[in-house]
C-alpha cells in the first residue's frame, strides 16, 4: 500500500493506493489520523463528517474510533461512495456501525479517523480532497 499527500488538479490531496485481499480471513489498507495527541477529540458539537473523494470505485469507508474501541479491530463504520468525480459525502454520526463492539459513536470521545477500503478484494485507489465535522 501507498499512501501520501499528492497535487490533483492544482490541490493537495490524500491519495491511498492498494490491493485489498481476502486471504488469510481477509485484509484492507487504510490511512488513520489520530485527532487528538492524548486523550479524545469532543466533537459533540457536530452531527457528523464530511468527505469528499473520488478514484477508482469499490468498498470504501470511514473508520472512527473512540476511547470505547479498546481493541484494535474495534471501530465505527459508514461506506462512502466513490467514482470517477469529486463528490461530497455527509455521515452523520449515527448512521456508523459498530464493528466488534457493542456501543454507539460517542462524538465527545473521538481518537481517530481512518479512510479505509475493505471487505472485498480489489485494487484500492482513493484521493479525498477534504474531511471536515460537519454542525
Amino acid at each position: 500500500m501507498n499512501a501520501g499527500i499528492v497535487e490533483d488538479d492544482g490541490a493537495n490531496v490524500l491519495r491511498m493506493v492498494g490491493t485489498v485481499s481476502l486471504e488469510n480471513n481477509g485484509g484492507f489498507i487504510q490511512v488513520q489520523l489520530p485527532l487528538a495527541a492524548r486523550g479524545s477529540f469532543d466533537a459533540s458539537e457536530y452531527t457528523g463528517i464530511a468527505v469528499e473523494t473520488r478514484g477508482r470505485p469499490g468498498a470504501y469507508f470511514v473508520h472512527l474510533r473512540t476511547r470505547d474501541t479498546r481493541r484494535p479491530w474495534q471501530h465505527f463504520k459508514a461506506r462512502i461512495p466513490v467514482g470517477a468525480e469529486w463528490q461530497r459525502t455527509v455521515i452523520p454520526f449515527d448512521e456508523f456501525v459498530p464493528d466488534s463492539i457493542r456501543a454507539t459513536v460517542d462524538a465527545a470521545q473521538l481518537t481517530s479517523l481512518a479512510i479505509a477500503a475493505a471487505g472485498e478484494a480489489f485494487q484500492g485507489d482513493v484521493s479525498v480532497r477534504r474531511i471536515e465535522f460537519v454542525p
